[in-house]
């Protein structure tokens, strides 16, 4: 892809979407190739250094997206503004931080995904989904694992919660479901620990089979 894409704001503007995400496909999945090939896991160790804009919202939600479906790991660039050199940032913040200390909203929405931390199996697949459509809540993440019974720890999910804040896909709260990817295995019998952990009470029958983790942000805030 030629740089010049990023010349006039130092970042790729919406219109160019279609453009980065066919590239972050190609170089991600070449990468994801290679890795499969060596028997190692891959994390893509740094990536961003935009600033608040959608065009830099849109560019982290295709790199996340095209990175989750490969179950590839990934680290933004950076957490506050240093004086960057290496980048086209210039005076400007690209960090999660306006000069002022307010938060860079656009980017930390975007940026504070749900995802499968820890998981009792292996992971096939994680879709989060940052818009509403086909049948889907902005917010919504789903994720099929393959239990492992022989591991004893717990599934762990990662969703940021915090009533009304700007930065959160859930702003009411969310819900998660469980369920078998088979029709006909084993109902899963589910006890959430904390605010996202969830343990599987009927975890030796489920040994094997392949479960749909989800998160889904509530419509409303509900009052106890």
């Amino acid at each position: 892809m030629n740089p010049e894409i990023c010349a006039e704001y130092g970042e790729p503007q919406p219109k160019d979407q279609k453009k980065c995400y066919d590239w972050h496909v190609k170089r991600i999945g070449h990468r994801s190739d290679d890795a499969k090939k060596l028997g190692i896991p891959l994390i893509m160790s740094e990536f961003g250094a935009c600033m608040d804009s959608e065009g830099c919202a849109q560019e982290i939600t295709s790199v996340a997206d095209v990175s989750d479906s490969k179950l590839v790991s990934w680290a933004y660039w950076e957490y506050k503004p240093f004086h960057d050199l290496t980048t086209s940032a210039g005076n400007r913040s690209e960090g999660f931080f306006n000069f002022d200390g307010s938060y860079q909203v656009k980017k930390i929405l975007a940026l504070n995904r749900a995802y499968v931390k820890t998981a009792q199996g292996t992971i096939k697949s994680m879709v989060f989904s940052a818009e509403n459509g086909n049948g889907k809540t902005a917010g919504h993440l789903q994720a099929v694992i393959k239990i492992d019974s022989s591991i004893d720890s717990p599934t762990e999910l990662h969703a940021f919660y915090e009533i009304g804040s700007p930065i959160t896909w859930y702003k009411n709260g969310f819900d998660i479901k469980v369920t078998n990817t088979m029709s006909t295995g084993p109902v899963p019998k589910i006890q959430i620990q904390g605010s996202a952990t969830v343990k599987l009470l009927n975890l030796e029958e489920l040994d094997n089979q392949e479960l749909l983790f989800e998160i889904v942000p509530k419509a409303s805030l509900e009052l106890i």
